[in-house]
């Protein structure tokens, strides 16, 4: 065999090689094949800056420094200060209350709470609907969790 025939048998080799490897391979999804139930990271705020971001879906974190429960049966995880001079709530409406438990056991605990930033009487707030978007954070841990 002269060495142009075994030039040309080796790269035909390596054509067909690549082509092989290049079918097993899944193809790239299109948009319409994209999952949505992927995770997306949110971005995290310190409970005093959440003023800032009203309308973002995020991750506020700070101390909780009061727990109450308004006549009408809302409960209010006040963050920075007590209520009224706190910067951030998370906020339990009653017909939520079973779903996501005592909120009193947070008190004096650094949480990180997930959802949509609001404004309350002029406060931020996010509306807590389900125990999974509300993590406690241990020291020296990080407090954006990714969201589910």
């Amino acid at each position: 065999m002269t060495p142009n025939r075994l030039l040309l048998l080796f790269a035909f080799a390596v054509s067909v090689s690549l082509i092989h490897q290049g079918s097993a391979q899944e193809p790239a999804p299109s948009s319409a094949s994209v999952s949505t139930t992927a995770p997306a990271t949110r971005p995290a705020y310190a409970a005093a800056e959440a003023a800032k971001h009203v309308g973002e879906d995020a991750v506020v974190t700070g101390l909780v420094a009061g727990v109450a429960t308004s006549k009408q049966g809302n409960t209010y995880m006040n963050f920075g200060a007590a209520f009224p001079n706190h910067v951030f709530s998370g906020s339990v409406h009653a017909d939520n209350a079973a779903k996501v438990g005592d909120l009193k056991q947070y008190q004096g605990k650094t949480l990180a709470v997930t959802g949509k930033i609001e404004l309350y009487n002029g406060k931020p707030q996010i509306v807590i609907t389900s125990q999974d978007q509300i993590k406690v954070v241990e020291a020296g841990v990080s407090a954006a969790p990714a969201v589910k």
